[in-house]
This record gives C-alpha cells, sequence and structure tokens, in this order.
C-alpha cells in the first residue's frame, strides 16, 4: 500500500534510543517530510509508522484565569480524532472526568482549543487530556498542574486596535506585576514589568511592531511568582 507515517526521529549515540524532537509538519507524498524547531546535535533518520499518528500534541497548558482553571491545547495534525477527554485529579494519580470537547477528526494543520473548568478544587490539582479516535483507542497527554490562590487583586485584560492591550486593575495596594505574552506553542513573544497602582488604574501595553494577528495568551503575575491572570485575546 502506500507509505504513510513518515516522520523525522533523532538519535545521540545512533540507536537504539531514536526519538521525536521539534514540530513536525505533515506534508503529502511525495514533498519531503518537515520537522522544525529540532536542538542539539545528533544523528538524523527518517521513520515510518505502521499507521500515521492519529494525533501529535503541540501544547498542552492549564492556567489560572480569575479564579478559573483554564485549559488550552493545540495539535500539529490529526487523523480519525474523535473527542479529547479532560480529565481533573486531586493526587495526580487517580483521575475523573470532567469534560469533554470534539476534536477536528483530520486535519493537517495547527489546531487550537480551549476549555474553562469553573469549579476548580481547593489548593492543587492536576489536568490530562484522554485523546480518544473514531475507533475508540486511546492515549493520554501529558500531567499539568494548577493552584490558584485566592486573592483580593482584580484584574482584567482586553485588546483594542486602537489602544494594544489594555489591563484594568483593583487593587488594594500598589504592586509591581510581571506581564508577559506567548503564543499558542507557548513561546514567550514579550515581557514588561509595570507597576500597578492601588485602586481603580489602566495600563496600557503597546504591541506595535511586536504582535501581528493571531491568537495570544497574556500571563500577569505578581513579582513573587503568584500567577493572577492569563487570558486569551484574538488579535486582528
Amino acid at each position: 500500500g502506500a507509505a504513510s507515517g513518515w516522520s523525522i526521529a533523532k538519535s545521540p549515540t545512533s540507536g537504539p534510543n531514536w526519538a521525536l524532537n521539534g514540530l513536525c509538519t505533515p506534508t503529502p507524498s511525495p514533498t519531503p517530510v518537515i520537522r522544525t524547531g529540532m536542538t542539539g546535535f545528533s544523528n538524523f533518520s527518517t521513520i515510518q509508522s505502521a499507521s500515521p499518528l492519529p494525533v501529535e500534541m503541540a501544547s498542552f497548558n492549564v492556567v489560572c484565569d480569575n479564579g478559573n482553571g483554564l485549559i488550552y491545547w493545540s495539535t500539529v495534525s490529526e487523523l480519525n480524532s474523535k473527542e479529547f477527554v479532560i480529565e481533573r485529579s486531586e493526587d495526580g494519580i487517580i483521575f475523573e472526568k470532567i469534560a469533554t470537547v470534539s476534536a477536528a477528526g483530520n486535519s493537517n494543520s495547527l489546531k487550537y482549543y480551549s476549555y474553562t473548568n469553573y469549579d476548580i478544587l481547593s489548593g492543587r490539582s492536576y489536568y490530562r487530556l484522554k485523546i480518544v479516535d473514531l475507533d475508540q483507542s486511546y492515549k493520554y497527554s501529558d500531567i499539568d498542574e494548577l493552584n490558584c490562590e485566592e486573592s483580593e487583586t482584580v484584574i482584567s485584560v482586553y485588546y483594542s486596535e486602537e489602544l494594544g492591550i489594555v489591563v484594568n486593575s483593583q487593587l488594594s495596594v500598589s504592586a509591581n506585576y510581571e506581564i508577559d505574552i506567548f503564543d499558542v506553542l507557548g513561546k514567550k513573544i514579550n515581557s514588561t514589568s509595570e507597576k500597578l497602582e492601588s485602586g481603580s488604574s489602566i495600563t496600557f501595553i503597546n504591541t506595535d511592531g511586536i504582535l501581528a494577528n493571531g491568537v495570544y495568551l497574556i500571563r500577569i503575575n505578581k513579582n513573587n511568582g503568584t500567577n493572577v491572570i492569563t487570558k486569551k485575546l484574538f488579535l486582528r
């Protein structure tokens, strides 16, 4: 039959420990397979599975968003994918289903997904994806953890074409905050430190020449590392 499931692998010792690295760009036969973002100097080889990977994940993250759990992930490619089952755990061992998100089915381009968990557990909790195919076979994503601390701080973020990124804050005391902007793959695009004043205040983050149109995540942390808000922004 026709060849399928081709990719590129690397090994620091020319085998037997071959592994995927970087980001695979699926291309139809007979054009080459492309994998970008590979790191280090190693031996490289093309590899082929008996069938294409049903779902190749690009990212999976869980962050605090105004006291809720924002779960977001992306895929490089999907073949006969059915759904993503979001599972949560108190101890990182025993997981329970909390939601299901439909998958793209078949895709050779980046796909983005998100879900907000409004009834998070107190303290530390753990999340993972159960990735289910049409034939009911499945695999699990990596595990990410969430720990939202209660705070009297109220911060909201939105994007304006005229003003850039706008941060509205209502603080009991003035404090310094780190404001980081990431693309959907988790790469940090921009970082700035701002002092947000007590009471009601508005802070503008200029994005001219920094961000192209697309989807971004903005994360605001206190200087002690405590996450205050993570927000998905659509720049058009």
